[in-house]
Parts: C-alpha cells; structure tokens; sequence
C-alpha cells in the first residue's frame, strides 16, 4: 500500500469524523451488517480488552438520560420486546434456587434499609381493583399456604413473632380501628354486605371455619368481663332493642332464613349427652344445689344473682360515704358455712339483703291471694328460715336488714341511711 493511498485513507477518516453526528446526514454504516461474531465467552487465560482500564463516569450528570424521561410510547415499546423473553426456560435463573449463604447475605443487606417504593402515593387506583379472583387462583393460594404451614420452621417463626405485641404497636392498632370502623359506618355495611355475598357464593367455606373450629378452645375461655364492659353492653343493648327500626330488621332476616329453607344445626340431631338429673332424686339434688350455688359464688362464677344493679347501687352509695370494701363491709359474705348474704358488716354483726320484687315477692306488687310463681313461693320460703336462723344465732347478736328493688331504685340514700343508724346504735 502506497503513501498516496494512505493519506486518502487518513482524509476520508478525518471527514467521517467531522460529518457523521450532524443534523441530516446518514451515516455511512447504517444498514450494514457485519459477519464478525463477538465471543462474550472468553477462554480461559484470555485477558479481556478493558481488563484495568477505567471507563468514563455514567452515573449521575454524566449520564445521557440525567434529568430526562421515557415517553409512554417507548415505554410500551419497551414492554412488548421484553414480552415473552424472559419467561418460562428463557429466563436464565430457572430451575434454580438461591444457597442459604447468599439469602444470609441478601437479608443482611436489606437489614435497617425501607423499602424503595415507601411513603410515595401514585394516586392511580390498583390494577386489581373491583376484580375477583379465580376458583383457580384460590385453589393455588391454599395449595401453598398449606405448604407452607406444613413446615414445622415456618410455624415456629410465625409463632415467634405474634407472640406478643408491644404496647405501643396495641395503642397504634387501636386506634387505627377506632378510626377506620367505628368511626366509619359504611366501610362496616360494605365488609358485611362482602362477607353475605361471598358466603352465598362459597357455601363450602362456611363449612370448612366451622369444622376448622371444631374441638378448638373459645379465645375467651375463662376470662370474665369487667363491670363497666358489662355495663356499656347492657346500655347498648337496651338502645338496639328501642330502636323500632332494628326490630324490624331482625324480624325481616328471620323471615327470610325461613323463606329460603335455611335448616336449624341441631336439626335431626340427638344429643350425646345423657340428661344430668336422670335417676336422681330430689333431696339428693337438693344438696347437690346448696354446695353447687356455694361453690360458685366463692369463685365469683354465679353471674344471675351475684353484682346485681340494685346491689351495685348500694355499694357504690356505701363506697362514697367512705366505707371500704373488704376491710369495713363484705359484698357476698358465706354466713357460717350455710348460705350467702348479700352484705355484711362483720365487726358490728349486720347483715343486709337486697331482694327483687319477682323472685322475693314484694308485697307491695303481690299483695294477699295473689296467683304466685313456685319460684316465687319457694324463695319466701327460703326467706323465713333464713331471717330465723340469722337472728338466733350467737343469742340475737346479730341483726338483718332486708330492703326491697324498688326502694332502691327510688331513693338509694335512704337505705342506706337506715344502716348508718344500724351501725351508729351498734357502735354505742
């Protein structure tokens, strides 16, 4: 090759360099293709071209695209080429699974770090809004839950981390239900209305709760309810009963199980159990009775008389003038291991009774020749023997004070006036 030959070379280079990148012109390899294959596997001791060489800087400004954004148009672009390539065998990672090392590795970077796409809010709705998924779908889901709750470990770390809430996360939880459904009565009408909907489609999964909850304990199995929760339920109670509107729809929904055919769950069934009383005789349960009722009200498992209301306002009246519980007075006392009283003041030998005006028979509601209940009679009964065993005992050192519902209820500060007396004469 000639020096003439090289110097046009070297001309047409400096051209080419000069004219290729400008506006309009085309360049001079555009739709041409070359026939050298690049091996992007190297062999082995081949050293690669750019092997301790630095590259220029492409982060940040540097970077062409700093600044800038795709359109949607090459977005989708973007999409449809990359549609189908990586899925299925093409995708380089199939059939294969991260060692133990890198997913310690993985889980260590991550560690402290929030996630990438925290506290931003698109404001578009999610893609699978308003839409149901397949019976093939969840088929799936409970395939692999099932799988995964299979695994001893992974039950182990589930129970490990809902053991026990910190105070703090119960205070947040509470208030976010506060806030989303008590304060929200239409987000609680469509979760009904969802729950109606799906179980009227799935009839099977009404099934499944019930037989996964069979034989399990009741979560509150041997709690008890404070008195101001009883309190609050009663008064909401009461509210949902005088409301004519809810009447109704209790009556409407009856209607409408029977319309539909709905069957009792205990229909056609006999029970198991044989009946407690058969074979027994009265006075034997008689006995039975006494130590039961006893027994109960020791443990404070007798809910019908036990902290009734008009009991409840007697000693709230007591606690305010400044007598103490346990220590002045003792509600539900077992008088000399026969039966129980309401009240009693130990020190000063008295003992009060507080008797409805059914189950007692006031007679100011019952008067003479009245029809009465055989509750009722048995418990005047029981009354006269109990008034007679109390004041006999210890030479009549001890008094009985008996006070009727409705007395209470009128005016609670003149019974317990009555006892301040008592207990002033008493004292002297």
């Amino acid at each position: 090759m000639s020096k003439r030959q090289i110097f046009k070379l070297l001309i047409l280079g400096l051209d080419m360099a000069d004219t290729r990148f400008k506006k309009g012109l085309v360049p001079w390899n555009k739709g041409k293709h070359t026939n050298i294959k690049h091996n992007k596997q190297f062999k082995k001791g081949q050293i690669p071209w750019n092997k301790g060489k630095k590259l220029p800087q492409m982060s940040g400004e540097y970077h062409p695209m700093f600044g800038k954004h795709h359109s949607e148009e090459s977005i989708k672009k973007m999409r449809e080429s990359k549609k189908g390539k990586m899925v299925g065998e093409n995708n380089p990672f199939y059939g294969k699974h991260h060692s133990e090392e890198t997913r310690k590795k993985i889980s260590e970077v991550h560690k402290g770090k929030p996630s990438g796409r925290k506290g931003i809010k698109t404001g578009k709705p999610s893609w699978n809004r308003g839409i149901s998924p397949s019976q093939e779908t969840i088929q799936k889901q409970k395939e692999t839950m099932k799988r995964t709750l299979s695994n001893p470990e992974v039950r182990a770390r589930l129970r490990e981390a809902h053991k026990h809430h910190s105070e703090e996360s119960r205070k947040k939880q509470k208030e976010t239900w506060r806030k989303t459904w008590l304060s929200n009565p239409e987000l609680r009408k469509r979760a009904s209305e969802s729950h109606i909907e799906y179980f009227k489609k799935f009839p099977e999964a009404r099934r499944e709760l019930s037989e996964s909850h069979k034989g399990q304990p009741a979560w509150n199995k041997g709690k008890k309810h404070t008195s101001e929760s009883i309190l609050k339920m009663s008064e909401a109670h009461k509210k949902s009963v005088a409301n004519p509107e809810v009447i109704k729809r209790m009556r409407e929904a009856q209607k409408k199980r029977y319309e539909e055919g709905e069957i009792p769950w205990n229909k056609g069934k006999k029970m198991e159990k044989p009946v407690w009383n058969k074979g027994k005789k009265m006075p034997e349960l008689s006995k039975w009775g006494r130590k039961n009722i006893l027994r109960q009200y020791e443990s404070g498992d007798f809910p019908h008389s036990e902290n009734t209301k008009p009991e409840r306002q007697i000693k709230e009246e007591l606690i305010k003038r400044g007598y103490n519980e346990g220590i002045d007075f003792i509600h539900q006392y077992k008088f000399m291991n026969k039966f129980m009283c309401d009240f009693c003041f130990p020190q000063q030998k008295i003992i009060i009774e507080v008797d409805g005006d059914f189950w007692h028979a006031n007679p100011k509601k019952y008067p003479a020749g009245s029809h009465l209940h055989q509750h009722q009679i048995k418990g005047i009964g029981r009354d006269k023997s109990k008034s007679a065993y109390i004041t006999k005992v210890d030479n009549g050192a001890w008094t009985l004070l008996r006070f009727w519902e409705s007395d209470i209820k009128k005016d609670v500060t003149k019974c317990v006036d009555k006892i301040e007396e008592v207990l002033v004469k008493k004292k002297i």
